[in-house]
């Protein structure tokens, strides 16, 4: 198995080809060749190069956590997401335009640019990624059809104090899922309960505490879990298990807040 630490260091995250196991085309509408073709568009976009400098840049980074993010349903549904996004878009001359601001602080909302262009794009429309300008406001996107031009402006409102940290316990966990102790293909995703996306702490002390203690609970959670041979069994214990851990820790960040 290779760690997440090598992924990095090569910039190759599509090295371990798990998603062409048959058992991820149970639950969706795509073929083999379907999923293939979402899987290059996502090479051709995020390469080697491309990995290794987003993730020299440091954190926050909204893709780098797709590419990289383990086994399992969930990864497999956001690479399939991802790819679907930038699949509708490869005519798309401008493209370039909202791919590049996804290294830096835009990460978030370049990529609701590309998901909401991506949506006009499969309906129909013509679609481009206007150049931005110093003289004057443009919009995110223009979209043309049928002789109608539109442009739309894209804005998604959510807290962003807690981005940085989201990623970097991202890191913290998969880097616990290499330990040969851990079950293999457990994916899992970071979700935040309204009161702690509330809490905006300035002391990073408290930040890392808090990373190193969910990502510890999450390792011994998975551990102790002594996964059987059925897989549906396995995923239920261990989802269990780390579901109690998670309230467990997230309460515990809540008070120390």
């Amino acid at each position: 198995m290779i760690s997440v630490d090598e992924v990095l260091k090569t910039g190759i995250w599509w090295s371990d080809p798990w998603w062409e196991d048959p058992m991820y085309l149970e639950d969706i509408m795509l073929s083999l060749d379907g999923v293939l073709a979402r899987i290059n568009v996502l090479k051709r976009y995020f390469n080697a190069e491309w990995l290794q400098r987003a993730h020299t840049a440091g954190p926050p980074n909204s893709v780098i956590p797709i590419l990289i993010g383990g086994k399992g349903i969930w990864p497999f549904q956001n690479l399939m997401w991802l790819g679907s996004i930038l699949h509708s878009l490869v005519d798309v001359s401008t493209v370039n335009r909202p791919l590049e601001n996804l290294i830096g602080t835009r990460t978030r909302s370049s990529l609701f640019e590309l998901e909401a262009a991506s949506w006009f794009a499969n309906s129909g429309w013509t679609v481009e990624f206007p150049k931005t300008r110093n003289d004057k406001k443009t919009p995110d996107i223009i979209i043309q059809r049928s002789g109608i031009e539109s442009a739309i402006e894209c804005k998604k409102i959510e807290p962003e104090q807690w981005e940085e940290w989201v990623e970097r316990l991202h890191f913290a966990v998969l880097r616990r899922l290499d330990d040969p102790a851990v079950p293999q293909d457990v994916s899992f995703d970071v979700i935040l309960q309204p009161r702690l996306s509330d809490v905006n702490p300035k002391d990073t002390s408290f930040q890392s505490a808090i990373i190193e203690e969910i990502s510890d609970d999450i390792a011994r959670a998975l551990v102790a879990a002594r996964p059987t041979k059925e897989p549906r069994g396995n995923k239920l214990i261990i989802f269990s298990c780390v579901l109690e851990e998670l309230r467990s820790s997230i309460r515990h960040g809540i008070d120390l807040a």
